[in-house]
């Protein structure tokens, strides 16, 4: 008797248990519910719960406008196959083609600004002239040009190129100038008639970012613009400084997915104050606005 007592004493134990876990799960789910309704409507909720989705695993994602918690799961797998930021993800989602080649280009995005992006994915029109271009002439930088072909940057760009030019003077190099500005006229009669349509050497007229006036190709007298510029001190400098006056490297080696140029050791972009934070990441400029900006 005692032992059907104990029996059955252990199977209410068990029961309790069970009951009390049911109810503890229960209360959790009913948090876990709770925290996601104060970003989520009720069916957004009701889904979340259901695909096992909670606050935790979705907070870095909350403060973006575009996301949306159906497409949690593929923002998730490209954060992770791609190494991206939650940002970076969404951003890459809704815009799948943001590094597909001449494939339904958009116009260029932040124009009239130092991250204005021109690209084989964004374009300028026939028509766009940037804004406060000024002749190097006024700048006293040495630089090659030709009569009715003269070298024009954005002023925020040739006077920080000023600076820098002037800092490696201090240090014994010798830069030059070789290109700046390029309308969409000039750029059309280098691709056509120079590169024979080669994209690989020469942007398609409107997707060259010369035509910002905020890309520059520099190089030395000796070297001009060739890859035997990358074995002088002037680029060796250049790589370890040129971001202190707000350059970057636009198109360096092993980020041809990202830029969709081979590697050129002379072209050198302005971006400002964003060229620091590329630098330190080491990420292109199509890489940093992936990774920063809603798109």
């Amino acid at each position: 008797m005692r032992k059907k007592q104990i029996f059955f004493l252990g199977i209410l134990a068990i029961a309790i248990l069970f009951l009390l876990v049911s109810l503890a799960s229960e209360r959790q789910k009913e948090k876990k519910m709770e925290e996601l309704a104060r970003y989520l409507d009720e069916e957004e909720v009701a889904f979340a719960i259901a695909n096992g989705i909670f606050l935790e695993d979705i907070q870095e994602y909350l403060e973006y406008e575009k996301f949306n918690i159906y497409y949690f799961r593929s923002y998730k797998r490209l954060k992770e196959d791609y190494r991206l930021s939650a940002l970076g993800a969404i951003n890459l989602f809704h815009n799948p083609d943001f590094f597909a080649f001449y494939k339904d280009p958009k116009p260029a995005l932040f124009l009239e600004t130092p991250l204005v992006l021109v690209n084989k994915c964004h374009y300028l029109e026939m028509d766009y002239v940037p804004k406060d271009l000024v002749l190097i002439d006024h700048y006293e930088l040495p630089h090659y040009d030709r009569s009715g072909d003269e070298i024009y940057l954005k002023r925020e760009a040739m006077e920080n190129l000023k600076r820098m030019f002037e800092e490696a003077k201090a240090e014994k190099l010798s830069l030059v100038v070789y290109s700046g500005y390029r309308s969409y006229k000039k750029q059309e009669y280098l691709y056509y008639e120079v590169y024979n349509q080669d994209d690989s050497l020469s942007a398609r007229p409107g997707f060259s970012e010369h035509q910002t006036g905020y890309a520059v190709d520099l190089s030395t007298a000796s070297a001009g613009l060739t890859h035997y510029f990358e074995n002088t001190d002037e680029f060796k400098w250049l790589l370890e400084n040129a971001h202190r006056f707000g350059f970057i490297l636009r198109f360096p080696k092993g980020k041809e997915w990202a830029t969709g140029y081979a590697y050129e050791p002379w072209h050198f972009r302005y971006v400002g104050r964003h060229a620091e934070a590329m630098k330190l990441q080491g990420w292109t400029l199509e890489e940093y606005i992936l990774a920063n900006f809603e798109l």
